[in-house]
């Protein structure tokens, strides 16, 4: 009788401790696939960006360059298909290559890829984060406790893309915005 007395007085604590550990609360969070702008800082393949990031909508992107000097007024579009430059009135439709036309197609890849995962955790800060597979391969994203990405890092050129700012483009602006 005794034996089964500290049985019972030691396992109904360590049944109650094991049910409280499993009632992790589901996350309600998700990389919004909506039309946006936000100012973003990247790092991309050890060249050093600041932006204005605009998504029209899924795989559209602009991203106009404001930093560094040399790079300043850099227009930049993707549509998933294929990338275009615009500078000084000039513009390149291309398949071509370099860090700063890769870091257009970073970003859209790895936003692209996170839309729609649920497979999102708790951060310690109150926010969200998340990680996957894009194309270019493992990424990790961070959102703010109203499920904002304010953060994208991908294995691939070591991309690092910090976002502020972040607005939902009204219904008439966002188709509008990226003409290729």
């Amino acid at each position: 009788m005794i034996f089964l007395k500290k049985t019972i007085i030691c396992a109904v604590p360590a049944i109650l401790l094991m049910s409280a550990c499993s009632t992790e609360q589901p996350v309600s969070a998700a990389v919004p696939d909506i039309a946006f702008s936000a100012q973003a800082e990247i790092s991309y393949c050890g060249t050093e960006l600041s932006a204005d990031v605009i998504r029209s909508g899924t795989g559209c992107w602009e991203l106009r360059v404001t930093s560094p000097y040399a790079l300043e007024g850099l227009v930049m579009t993707t549509d998933g298909s294929g990338t275009t430059l615009k500078m000084f009135g000039s513009e390149s439709s291309a398949d071509v290559s370099g860090d700063a036309v890769s870091a257009v197609r970073a970003l859209a890849a790895v936003y692209e890829s996170a839309v729609g995962v649920s497979d999102i955790r708790a951060g310690s800060d109150g926010g969200y984060t998340l990680s996957g597979t894009s194309e270019l391969g493992a990424y990790t994203a961070e959102l703010d406790s109203g499920s904002v990405p304010v953060m994208f890092s991908a294995d691939c050129g070591n991309l690092s893309v910090k976002l502020s700012g972040f607005t939902e483009l009204p219904p008439a602006e966002r188709e509008a915005e990226i003409v290729m």
